[in-house]
This record gives C-alpha cells, sequence and structure tokens, in this order.
C-alpha cells in the first residue's frame, strides 16, 4: 500500500519570562497538542468468481473517532460497491472466462482533515470444471480417427486422435458457468476412410461429471455412450427428428426421445451406416451418393438417406450385415455394473404393443411364460420351463394331384429361451437387444417343428421408472387394452385401445367396452374399477405411465388376481400374468386438427428415413398413397378422415377419387383421432373401416390403434 500523510502541529503559548542577571521570575510551560496520524491496513484478497466479497480496512492509531470513508473502483471488471462510505465495502465478484483483477482504492479522512489513501487489489479466479473422456470409436474404419468433442455454445469443437484401435482420451476444462452445456462427439475416419463419419450424444457437463465420480474421469463403465458406434449413430438420426430438429439440452431429455423411437428403425440405419462405410467396396450400390461427404452428412438428410437404405435393402448381403449388427459384441455393454431389475417393460413401436419381463432370484416370468435365467458379463440368459402355447395360422405348400397349392393350417407357437442384451444405460431405462427362440409346431402333423429366433431391439423401462401420472379432476384417457372384439349385425371391430370419459365425480365411462367404471389417481396410478356383472366379479385395472414426453405417451395395463383378462386378451392358455403395453394420453379434453396445418405428405409404419406407407394430402383436398388414391376430409368432431375409393373392379384409378362418382366404390376410411402433438409428430388413434359390404356379403371390419405419423412437408396444389 502507498501512504500519503499530511501532519498539521499546533501550538498554545500562555506566557513568556526573560529573566536577567540576579533577577527571578515565575514560568509556565508551553504544551503541545499534536494530531497522531492514524494508519489503513487493507490486505489483497483472492476470491472465486461470483463469490460475496468483503473488504476490511483496518484503522489503528486514531485519535478521533470522527472520521470519514469513501471506496472506489479503480480497476478491473465492473462491481457494484455497497457500502462505499463505510470500514467494510462488499460487492458479489464478477462472472469471469478468465482470471481478472479488481483495483480498489480507499481514501480516509479524519476530522481534522488529514488524508490517508490505500490501494488494494481482488484477485478474481475463474471457476472451472474438469472432466476427462475416455472411449473408444468402433468400427474397422476408424483406427486413428479424428475425434471431435462438440460443447454447446462453443463455436469450434476440440479435437484429438484416437489410436489405431479407436481408443480416444479428451481433458475438458470449462468455465462453471457451462455446466449445463450439451456435449457430443464425432469420430471420422482418416486417409482412405474420410466417408465414415460417426456421433454419440453424451448429456449436459454436470450430468458427466456426476457419472464419472470424484475422479472426474468418464469412461465406459460408467457411460457407454461414450463409445461411439453405429449404433449411437442411428439413435442420434431418429432422435434429432423426433425432437423437431432441435438441439438437445440434458441426457435426461435425450433418454427419454430415445423410449420413444423404434429400435427396428436403429437397426435399418446402422445397417445401412455399416454398409457405407465397410462394404462399399464390395458393390457400387453400397457407395455413398455423391452429394453427400460422409455418413453423419448422409443421416442429416432423411430424403437421402431413405433413397439409399431402399436401394442397399435389395443387396442380397443386406441381412447377413444385420445380423453382423446383430452380433457384433463390441456394441453390447458389459462394462458396467449390471443387476437384472425386478421388472422389464419393454416399449414396442409397433401396433401390437410391448411386453414385460419380470425377475426374481433366477426365476421369471414374461406374459405368462415361466423361466429360469442367469446373468454373465451384463447378459441375461433365460431358458423357458413353463411355456404358454399361442396359436397362429400358417401358409404351408401342399399338393394336390401333383399340382402345388398354399394351404392354410393351424401352428402351435411356444417360447424357448431369451437373451437380453444391453446396448446402453440411462436413469430409469435401459435399451435392450432382446433376442427370442421359439418353436413352431403342427398339432395335426403336416409339417416339421421349426425352430425359429426373433430379434427386437427395444427401451426398456426399469421397475423403478414410472413416471407419475399429473393429478387430474376429469378429461379423456385414452388407453391401450389389447384385443378388444366387438361384433353387431353391420360391422366387426378390433381395437387395442379405448376412449375412458372421467368425470368430476370419480365415474366415467368406456366407449367401445360401452362400461360405466369408478376411477381414481393412486400415488400417480390410474385406477379404474369395474362393478361385478353376471359374467364377472369386480375388478380393478390401473395404467402406469412409463414414459414422459409431449404428446402422447406409453402406459402399462395391468390386472391382477383375476380370471378374467382385462388387458391382455392372450390366445391360448390361461394365464396369471394380464399386462399390456401401448400408446395412449390422458388429456383434458380433445383434440383437433388445424385445417390450415394438415396438407403435407405424412409416413408411418417406419420414420423418414426408412419411409413406410405414405399418404401425400393435397391443399384440394385430394389424398395420394403408396398403396391407392381418394380423398381426405376435416371432420366436425376434429378428426381427419381419408377416403380411398376404387372402380367397379377394385382397382385404385385417377378417375375413381372420389365415391360419388359414377361407377366408382369406397372401399376404406382411415381416421385419425388426434391425440398429442409435438412439431413435426402427431400421436393418433388410427381408425380402418374396411367397407366390405360395399363388395361382399360380409360385415364391415373396423381396426382401432394408436399410431405415430410423421409429418415429412408441406404441399400444395
Amino acid at each position: 500500500m502507498k501512504f500519503y500523510q499530511f501532519l498539521k502541529i499546533s501550538l498554545s503559548i500562555s506566557g513568556l519570562i526573560l529573566m536577567g542577571c540576579g533577577g527571578s521570575s515565575d514560568t509556565k510551560e508551553s504544551i503541545s497538542e499534536v494530531n497522531i496520524t492514524p494508519t489503513i491496513t487493507v490486505a489483497d484478497l483472492t476470491v472465486n468468481e461470483k463469490a460475496d466479497v468483503i473488504v476490511d480496512a483496518i484503522v489503528s492509531g486514531q485519535g478521533s473517532s470522527l472520521y470519514r470513508y469513501q471506496w472506489k473502483q479503480t480497476s478491473g471488471p465492473a462491481v457494484t460497491l455497497i457500502d462505499a462510505d463505510k470500514a467494510n465495502v462488499s460487492f458479489t465478484a464478477p462472472e469471469v472466462s478468465e482470471d481478472a483483477i479488481i483495483g480498489l482504492s480507499l481514501t480516509f479522512t479524519d476530522t481534522d482533515g488529514d488524508i490517508i489513501v490505500s490501494e488494494s487489489v481482488v484477485n478474481v479466479e475463474q471457476v472451472t470444471l474438469a472432466l476427462t473422456i475416455t472411449g473408444q470409436a468402433i468400427g474397422s474404419t476408424l483406427s486413428n480417427a479424428k475425434i471431435e468433442v462438440n460443447i454447446a455454445g462453443h463455436e469450434a469443437p476440440i479435437e484429438v486422435l484416437a489410436n489405431e484401435n479407436g481408443e480416444y482420451t479428451v481433458d475438458l476444462l470449462l468455465d462453471d458457468s457451462e455446466a449445463d452445456a450439451f456435449i457430443s462427439i464425432i469420430a471420422k475416419g482418416v486417409e482412405t476412410h474420410t466417408k465414415t463419419g460417426l456421433i454419440s450424444l453424451l448429456g449436459t457437463l454436470a450430468e458427466l461429471r456426476e457419472l464419472a465420480g470424484e475422479d472426474n474421469i468418464l469412461t465406459r463403465d460408467e457411460e457407454f455412450s461414450v463409445n461411439i458406434s453405429i449404433i449411437t449413430t442411428a439413435q442420434y438420426a431418429l432422435a434429432k427428428f423426433a425432437n423437431n430438429d432441435q438441439a438437445m439440452l440434458s441426457g435426461v431429455q435425450y433418454e427419454n426421445i430415445l423410449q420413444n423411437i423404434d429400435g427396428v428403425e436403429v437397426i435399418k440405419l446402422a445397417t445401412a451406416i455399416k454398409m457405407a462405410t465397410e462394404k462399399s467396396d464390395l458393390n457400387e450400390i453400397l457407395t455413398l451418393p455423391e452429394e453427400v461427404s460422409d455418413t453423419l452428412a448422409l443421416i442429416e438428410s432423411p430424403l437421402v438417406m431413405d433413397s439409399y437404405l431402399r436401394g442397399v435393402e435389395t443387396w442380397p448381403e443386406y441381412k447377413t450385415v444385420e445380423q453382423e449388427v446383430y452380433n457384433d459384441n463390441a456394441l453390447i455393454d458389459t462394462y458396467s455394473p449390471f443387476t437384472a431389475p425386478k421388472a422389464y417393460s419393454f416399449i414396442n413401436r409397433n401396433i401390437t404393443g410391448g411386453l414385460t419381463f419380470r425377475f426374481d432370484a433366477g426365476q421369471g416370468t414374461q406374459e405368462g411364460n415361466t423361466f429360469d435365467f442367469t446373468e454373465t458379463n451384463g447378459v441375461i440368459s433365460a431358458v423357458v420351463s413353463k411355456p404358454v402355447t399361442t396359436y397362429r395360422i400358417e401358409e404351408i405348400l401342399d399338393y394336390v394331384y401333383m399340382t402345388p397349392i398354399y394351404v392354410y393350417v393351424d401352428a402351435e407357437i411356444t417360447d424357448m429361451s431369451y437373451e437380453l442384451k444391453r446396448l446402453d444405460s440411462g436413469g430409469n431405462s435401459d435399451v435392450i437387444l432382446l433376442t427370442t427362440t421359439k418353436k413352431k409346431h403342427s398339432p395335426e402333423g403336416l409339417f416339421e417343428d421349426e425352430i425359429f429366433t426373433e430379434t427386437l431391439i427395444s427401451t426398456a423401462i426399469r421397475d423403478s421408472g414410472n413416471v407419475s401420472i399429473n393429478q387430474i379432476d376429469a378429461g379423456i384417457a385414452y388407453l391401450p387394452v389389447d384385443n378388444i372384439f366387438i361384433s353387431d349385425e353391420s360391422k366387426k371391430i378390433y381395437a387395442k385401445i379405448d376412449e375412458f370419459k372421467l368425470n368430476e365425480d370419480g365415474t366415467g365411462h368406456a366407449t367401445l367396452l360401452d362400461i360405466d367404471f369408478n376411477w381414481q389417481n393412486t400415488d400417480g396410478v390410474l385406477e379404474l374399477t369395474f362393478p361385478a356383472d353376471g359374467e364377472s366379479e369386480e375388478r380393478v385395472v390401473s395404467w402406469s405411465q412409463l414414459t414422459n414426453e409431449v404428446g402422447g405417451n406409453h402406459f402399462q395395463c395391468e390386472t391382477k388376481g383375476y380370471i378374467y383378462n382385462f388387458c391382455n386378451n392372450i390366445t391360448g392358455n390361461a394365464t396369471d400374468s394380464d399386462e399390456y403395453i401401448n400408446k395412449g394420453a390422458i388429456i383434458s379434453s380433445k383434440m383437433s386438427w388445424d385445417l390450415a396445418d394438415i396438407p403435407g405428405k405424412y409416413t408411418y409404419y417406419g420414420t423418414p428415413f426408412t419411409l413406410g406407407i405414405e399418404y401425400e394430402l393435397h391443399e384440394n383436398g385430394e389424398a395420394d398413397s403408396n398403396y391407392g388414391i381418394g380423398s381426405w376430409k376435416l371432420n366436425e368432431d376434429g378428426t381427419l378422415t381419408i377416403s380411398r375409393v376404387v372402380n367397379d373392379n377394385g382397382q385404385s384409378t385417377r378417375e375413381c377419387r372420389y365415391e360419388e362418382t359414377e361407377g366408382c366404390v369406397l372401399y376404406l376410411t382411415d381416421t385419425w383421432r388426434l391425440i398429442g402433438q409435438f412439431g413435426n409428430r402427431s400421436d393418433i388413434i388410427y381408425t380402418r373401416d374396411r367397407k366390405y359390404s360395399n363388395f361382399y356379403e360380409r360385415k364391415d371390419a373396423i381396426y382401432n390403434h394408436p399410431r405415430t405419423v410423421y409429418k415429412l412437408n408441406s404441399t400444395s396444389e
């Protein structure tokens, strides 16, 4: 500190006597009053950014208690001084992107005008968050790959190089203000493999540091998505579209979105990426289109990706490559701790719905099947001990008088074993590769027993992962109930969902089932009590919400202790398990389509990357699809109906777009009841009414299912 001192001395003389020889006199002492200059001490400080700071001025040696203070800032990032006229001044340290110095000056003045100026500094240190990520770029074309770590808010990525095995380590040191910044990692091939581009989305810096633990080193043991693969790339592409092309904000949000993408589509995209990066030298059809630089650019364009996939799916080896994806153990999480949960609720994207596995001390159940299971290296292997037999119709080749014909026969299907492998883990769910081995048997001995496998990739919600249903006073619940069958004189109805009207007084009515009930929300689970009737006793049916997203969600229907299967009318042996999972919604009132937003191209049974059935709805009311033509209209109740019309011969022609046209007959209608919407995704109750009575002496057939449709673009005439 520098001190500038100013001293003023005041003398008071009361008398003076001059003395001479031989004389004498009286003498008074002279008294001097000296103002003692005080000492000011202000210590330099070192603080963290955004901290509350108090700077103390210590005054010693002052001769009076009357003095003045005046603080001011002389340098550094601007701060607001509080109590700048007192001995102790305070302020909040600024947020800084690098260490900074704040200069302060204190002017001290006492009552006699003495002035002392003291200068000090406050060192403001940037608070940083460290994280080391170590993982692997998986794939034969990613040796020595270039790794790019993208951090939301940063203009440029942080780049490192992987080793010959694709293994990489990156050290991050970010400002604490970036705790919520989302982190993703890209791996790009080098030299002759520049067509390879893969990506993995991880989560926010804060989320990843929590997973990493005290050492702040995130490994595949703690977060498997640090491994960049064709699976994580396919997940990214589908999730990005499902999120309306908006950036991910957190790992929790990303997990919720992944719960609502189709595992079948993940495998399709992953297989296409593998063919483009590792098999393109085998056939020119596998080469990437000229307009895309690498596979990462390929998945950024849904229409280009769809065109590429349609081509490669025709390649004879496509199924072989797809099986390679299923069998690639590098894509399986065998590193992080794993214990079978009490239950896995699988979110299946097709209209058949999901399924539930339950585990308990080496034994388990799945839709009535009982099995014994073991866990080894993160893999659950189960052998069915008491199978449930289901039935279906099979088409087989037979010969009548040497003429080959196809006949339909009964077949018994039983599950033999299950294998569950984890592809990824989240806060309340896992992505599971489920392989089911089954046996097909002819009870009449018309064909040899056949052993076959079915493979499914799906999000599985763990037992503790249910979402609490918000408290509701009244409204409409569209809830999954499998295999509703209703028949009258003119039609047959097959439904996997019903509309449950919830009244404020706790009563309600099921529309298709046409029964009354009482309802309540018990600890976030919707419970409906159906009264006893002549055929069944009183029963309680509950629906738990499994997913949490904008729009429709997946619900699990469950009854216990009743012979009557309400949720899942399994064809085959009676079981004590009555569960069913599918999409639904609970809303306060019915939703309506916006007429102006309807025109455009839509798809379901797939995604924009792997298009299934497509509709194109034109502004003039015409409707075209890849299976016929017709028209569309918005109904008074807010639903959208698409009609398909054929000629007298049952053919779809341009001349027969409307049933009012002479010689044209209504073949079917598809009605979409909107139950949820987000961006380009619409969750609907899809009702298909096949007008068999217009052609045969046969009842019409109505199919009522939950479904998700995606709008690809807008169109106009």
